[in-house]
């Protein structure tokens, strides 16, 4: 699905969306092998992503509003969907400890992480952290794993491989990192 959302996301940097693109956009899922279902899905769930970001700051302008609106349209969204997800998204935004974003990534206080590898901070530093806002730190990868921390997300350690087997994501230290400041700054 990273690349289908890496497509669609540079289709719709510029808030039109091509022949071309549409076409990139169909060869991409059709090699992923995704369907209909699966490409609705991942296009909703990318249109709460904008509206969550919009939420943000727990003000939406109009001009948001109408971004949103365009995207869902761009997308083959009905415009009551584009309501409904900024509706939604608004009622998250105010609910303490819910879900807080970076790009793709989120987390939720109760979620497990894996950290592996020499990371920029000391580990028991994140280790704290995480478990300041409400994050588990464990030692082995399950599929009740949100996801692994990698020093280095091309790793191709045990961990790593074992993270993808389970498709639990393999993340960056840093974005791990921004969404926890994120967490803590929420409390």
């Amino acid at each position: 699905m990273d690349a289908y959302l890496a497509v669609l996301d540079r289709a719709l940097l510029d808030r039109h969306l091509s022949a071309t693109e549409a076409d990139e956009l169909l060869d991409v899922a059709y090699e992923l092998g995704l369907g209909l279902t699966d490409a609705v899905a991942i296009h909703v769930g990318y249109l709460r992503d904008l509206a969550r970001a919009a939420w943000a700051d727990q003000v939406v302008t109009d001009e948001e509003q109408r971004d949103i609106e365009a995207v869902a349209a761009l997308l083959g969204l009905d415009k009551g969907l584009a309501d409904t997800v900024l509706r939604d998204e608004r009622s998250a935004a105010t609910t303490p400890g819910r879900v807080v974003p970076s790009g793709g990534l989120t987390l939720r206080p109760g979620d497990k992480v894996v950290l592996t590898g020499a990371m920029t901070r000391e580990r028991d530093d994140i280790i704290a952290q995480a478990t300041a806002a409400g994050i588990r730190v464990t030692t082995g990868l399950s599929k009740q794993t949100t996801v692994l921390v990698a020093a280095d997300p091309d790793s191709l350690s045990g961990k790593a491989k074992r993270a993808r087997a389970l498709a639990v994501p393999v993340v960056s230290e840093e974005a791990f990192l921004e969404v926890l400041d994120g967490l803590i700054r929420r409390w």
